[in-house]
């Protein structure tokens, strides 16, 4: 088969850039807030709504505001669903709290509806109550990248612990890609 000069170099233009298209994948980290929602609207659910708190810390925390709740210790209570559910299209998750100092932390994951393995503990100190912004309350980086549901659940699984839970923000790695983002 005979090819035409130009034909054959429009299909090796053609091939090199679907080459470097292929292998220059984009990823964008998205950040969702606790209060407002990211540029998909994408935004935390709080359940049960009435054992969450908002509070403005000014400076503080990422857009001045934190949810809260706090488990109470209580070896009668079995554990509840208090937790904080987030809906995102990625390939990696981090979440970020305040820790408190004087208050424990205990908390439970659950990925597409499975538990995971990696909880998160926080041992109270003695003293005056400080506070520690932007800790790392959970990450992962190996996620395939897809539309995936991260619950954050207060208190132990066993319950009757105490247990603060602070949620600042979660910031989750898009491959636009394959999934691109809506245009503004």
């Amino acid at each position: 088969m005979h090819m035409a000069p130009l034909s054959f170099l429009l299909l090796l233009i053609w091939i090199c850039t679907s080459a470097i298209l292929t292998v220059s994948a984009e990823f964008v980290n998205i950040t969702i807030d606790d209060y407002y929602r990211d540029a998909l609207f994408e935004y935390f659910i709080y359940s049960p709504s009435g054992a969450w708190t908002a509070a403005m810390r000014p400076g503080e925390v990422t857009y001045n505001t934190w949810h809260q709740t706090n488990v109470t210790k209580d070896p009668t209570v079995t554990p509840s669903e208090v937790k904080a559910t987030v809906t995102f299209t990625g390939s990696s998750v981090y979440v970020f709290g305040v820790l408190a100092s004087t208050s424990s932390t205990q908390l439970r994951f659950r990925l597409n509806g499975t538990a995971l393995s990696d909880n998160f503990t926080f041992s109270a100190q003695p003293g005056p109550t400080t506070y520690s912004y932007n800790q790392l309350l959970y990450a992962n980086e190996s996620l395939p990248e897809a539309t995936h549901r991260l619950d954050i659940l207060n208190g132990d699984v066993e319950g009757g612990a105490g247990s603060l839970l602070v949620v600042d923000y979660l910031v989750y790695t898009r491959n636009t890609d394959i999934d691109p983002l809506p245009s503004p």
